[in-house]
């Protein structure tokens, strides 16, 4: 059963298509410009007395119910029947079909942008598809804005038409990938950068030498010192005189502790390691380097430093508490950086597979065969010059033209020419990119960046853009994709 719709987004565009009943179309012909590089369609043998549901490379579902198929008298179909599918994830595929993505008959400045288009057909052309069992389709799409509608497309006036709007979800498997990069993630990551602190490389060491003195004796400290060096803190070289620091519920010594600042810590010379800091309240105040400690909040920590001789040398600086330093030297730099370097590539694989995953499932219906959309209107500019061409500085006839098109930044949308004589095509905001197919065969390029500059030095009120285009060779739709992201 079809869903009541009533979203004001989507009643505008019912409103819209139709009005096409109502405008003239010449008859539409499917003209793929580069016979090669067409789409190829997947084959499915169907058994029709099943409830079946195809899987497919891409990860798109087919569901076809028992009963599903009629015969040219109505009757459900027993047996095998051959379907074959295709599928458009992005504008250049589109083009590549000789798909329309034209909208003008609601709006001169308008086409469609695509989540996700689609063709499925019976090898029979005779088969029909059972009004009360309708064919299930989830296509994936990283086109993440959920406002779509699905249309069918008019194969005799090669128009749009809104019939129904998707059900919409976010992929369940991408959310379970994300998820894992979240739990891979490891506490530390080194170096850990500008603004970590240790007060003393030398307690550093102790701590990840267990506090084990028979280790402490033996070993090199001056060397093992120069190592904590590779976890990426940087050493204070303040020592104190018993300050102890309360963490969850135990006393520490200040020097214990990874400690991190917002800004740049420089302690002044007379602050730094050449004898021990004491407390304000010691001695009666007779000492001469004073230093005082006040929590601030949570785990952030005031420390104020007073050289009494000298009234004029006071300082201060203000550090976070991270984590005791046994946390973080329980792994030599080495072993961090190993086991860092396998969990990064672990995350760079899951990463790709998000990439090659689709983030939005769209689930339709199908009550017959044909091309469908999933996708919504968006407005072109008026800006709409006289286009004179030239491939690798040579002019190109109007003759010569097979398919112009201009596609918009993320490749979700394609306007073709809209004449030859002269020649004008509907630019969309913001980069674009051009690609021509001759009559001979060669294929004419402008990338991103030379699309921008070309309109940063077109003179606005000419009524002209001439446009030089780079002839390219390529192989396959998937190279060509590549040049046309430039």
């Amino acid at each position: 059963m079809k869903k009541n719709v009533s979203h004001p987004f989507i009643l505008a565009l019912f409103v819209l298509s139709a009005l096409s009943a109502c405008k003239s179309k010449p008859d539409f012909l499917l003209d793929p410009p580069i016979p090669r590089f067409n789409p190829a369609f997947t084959q499915i043998a169907v058994d029709a007395t099943r409830d079946s549901t195809y899987i497919l490379e891409n990860g798109t579902r087919i569901t076809i119910p028992a009963g599903s198929l009629l015969d040219s008298k109505g009757n459900p179909i027993t047996g095998i029947v051959n379907i074959r599918y295709r599928q458009f994830d992005n504008a250049l595929s589109i083009f590549l079909a000789g798909l329309p993505m034209d909208y003008s008959y609601a709006s001169p400045n308008m086409v469609l942008q695509t989540a996700g288009m689609f063709e499925i057909r019976c090898d029979d052309p005779t088969l029909t598809v059972n009004p009360d069992k309708p064919i299930t389709i989830t296509i994936g799409s990283n086109f993440t804005d959920p406002r779509q509608g699905f249309f069918k497309l008019n194969e005799e006036t090669g128009q749009w038409t809104l019939i129904d709007i998707p059900d919409v979800k976010m992929n369940k498997e991408v959310e379970l990938l994300k998820q894992k990069i979240d739990s891979l993630k490891p506490e530390w990551t080194i170096p850990l950068g500008p603004n970590f602190y240790v007060f003393d490389y030398t307690r550093m060491t102790d701590i990840f030498l267990g506090d084990d003195y028979k280790k402490i004796f033996k070993a090199n400290l001056p060397v093992l010192s120069q190592r904590m060096k590779k976890y990426g803190v940087k050493e204070l070289n303040i020592e104190f005189y018993d300050c102890m620091i309360d963490y969850k519920g135990n006393s520490y010594d200040n020097s214990e502790f990874l400690w991190k600042s917002d800004s740049t810590i420089n302690p002044p010379s007379w602050v730094q390691k050449k004898f021990k800091w004491y407390y304000y309240p010691s001695n009666g105040g007779k000492e001469i380097k004073l230093f005082n400690v006040i929590n601030i909040k949570d785990n952030v920590f005031l420390f104020e430093f007073k050289n009494i001789p000298h009234s004029q040398d006071k300082w201060s600086m203000q550090l976070e508490l991270v984590s005791h330093l046994r946390n973080l030297v329980k792994y030599s730099p080495e072993e961090l950086l190993a086991k860092q370097a396998k969990i990064e590539k672990e995350i760079e694989e899951i990463e790709r597979k998000i990439r090659n995953s689709r983030m939005l499932e769209y689930t339709v219906r199908l009550y017959s065969m044909g091309v469908y959309n999933c996708d919504r209107p968006i407005f072109l500019i008026d800006y709409r010059p006289e286009l004179v061409l030239e491939l690798n500085g040579k002019p190109v006839k109007a003759s010569n033209i097979k398919r112009f098109g201009v596609f918009n930044s993320d490749l979700s949308s394609v306007s073709y020419a809209m004449n030859l004589k002269p020649l004008t095509c509907p630019f969309f905001k913001g980069t674009n990119r051009i690609l021509l197919v001759t009559e001979d065969s060669r294929l004419g390029l402008l990338t991103g960046k030379e699309f921008d500059q070309l309109l940063l030095n077109a003179d606005k009120n000419s009524s002209v853009l001439k446009v030089s285009l780079t002839q390219v060779e390529v192989d396959s739709p998937e190279q060509l994709m590549e040049l046309l992201k430039q």
